[in-house]
């Protein structure tokens, strides 16, 4: 059977080719000219219009970040003139106040708060008590029996002796305690006797300014007032370790990659006393007592950590290592394949196939 492929394909006039084979080169690249012109104008618009946006959104940014930061609250402003009319906090002269503002100041409140109770309550306490609950303050949970019993009697002699400085009107009683602060010195009681002597012959007055001298020396320096100061002190030092370790405690938490819902628990039980329950009751229990035991010999001292890897290990039954031990004999047993029968290492893995004989 012989095709007619001439028939079958359109045959073309000669006109149709001599304008393709004349300007042949000349078109080709025309069209790479134009194309390549169309492509840098393309991109240029396009570099145009990603420049204009990224502009355009960091300015808008920019703006939405300039108002979040300026802008006042007015609920805000409203509740700080109110902690300012309450003596809470001080009025800074501005416009307007944000909430940031309002933290900040309930923030400090809450630390200088306990202060300003104790001061309350010492300045409206009786005159002759007030260096008594003073101290019973700045000891704090530290405070011992024989602590107080020193201080009572360090604080009862010095004022013993302010009662003797409060009345020098006339020569014997300044004499009479210029005398005793002689003694205390270790000055022998006839060299006393000389000095005051000296001081009297001189004139009346010199020996009352004497005794209002060491009078004046013994106010700033009384017993009572120096453990005072010691007691605070201490709980200065005490109070700035404790936020130091309170600081250190929740970065530790932060780090410690658990889900935030985790953290919120354990920084609740911590800070609620929840722990320090559960572990008093964990130490009446015999059990409880003997795995707080166990746990302990974990610990290392270097680290300041735990090592759970060691005490995981170590809770690891010997039932649970049989049943490891035996499942790995199983795995890799050469007699068992994975489903229970017979193994033949020699046999082939198509011996099962069976021909079609249809």
């Amino acid at each position: 059977m012989n095709i007619d492929f001439d028939a079958l394909v359109p045959q073309l006039d000669e006109d149709v080719f001599e304008p393709k084979e004349i300007l042949d080169g000349q078109t080709e690249d025309a069209e790479v000219e134009e194309n390549n012109e169309h492509i840098t104008d393309t991109n240029e618009i396009q570099e145009e219009d990603i420049i204009e946006e990224v502009v355009e959104e960091n300015t808008s940014q920019s703006n939405t970040e300039t108002e979040t930061k300026v802008e006042p609250d007015e609920i805000a402003t409203l509740f700080y003139k109110e902690l300012v009319e309450n003596g809470i906090a001080t009025d800074s002269n501005k416009e307007g106040y944000s909430w940031e503002d309002v933290n900040n100041v309930i923030n400090s409140y809450k630390e200088d708060l306990p202060k300003q109770v104790t001061e309350a309550i010492i300045m409206s306490s009786p005159e002759i008590g007030q260096s008594v609950i003073d101290y019973v303050f700045s000891k704090g949970q530290n405070l011992t029996k024989d602590d107080l019993k020193s201080f009572m009697s360090d604080y009862l002699s010095d004022l013993e002796n302010l009662e003797k400085v409060n009345d020098f009107s006339d020569v014997e009683t300044a004499r009479e305690f210029l005398s005793d602060v002689y003694k205390s010195r270790g000055i022998k009681e006839n060299q006393i006797s000389v000095m005051l002597d000296v001081l009297e012959d001189e004139s009346e007055t010199a020996l009352i300014e004497e005794a209002k001298k060491y009078a004046e020396l013994q106010k700033s320096n009384l017993k009572s007032s120096a453990r005072i100061a010691e007691a605070k002190a201490q709980k200065d030092e005490l109070d700035n370790e404790m936020r130091i370790f309170a600081q250190s405690l929740e970065n530790e938490l932060k780090n410690t990659g658990w889900k935030s819902n985790r953290i919120d628990k354990v920084r609740q039980d911590l800070t609620s006393g929840i722990t320090n329950d559960v572990l008093k009751k964990a130490s009446k229990s015999p059990m409880g007592l003997i795995q707080l035991a166990n746990l302990a010999t974990y610990y290392d001292e270097k680290t300041g950590r735990f090592d759970f890897e060691e005490f995981v290990k170590q809770q690891i039954t010997p039932e649970a290592n049989q049943l490891k031990e035996k499942i790995k004999r199983d795995m890799f047993s050469t007699g068992t394949n994975t489903r229970g029968q017979n193994s033949n290492p020699n046999r082939s893995k198509f011996s099962e196939l069976v021909p079609i004989t249809d």
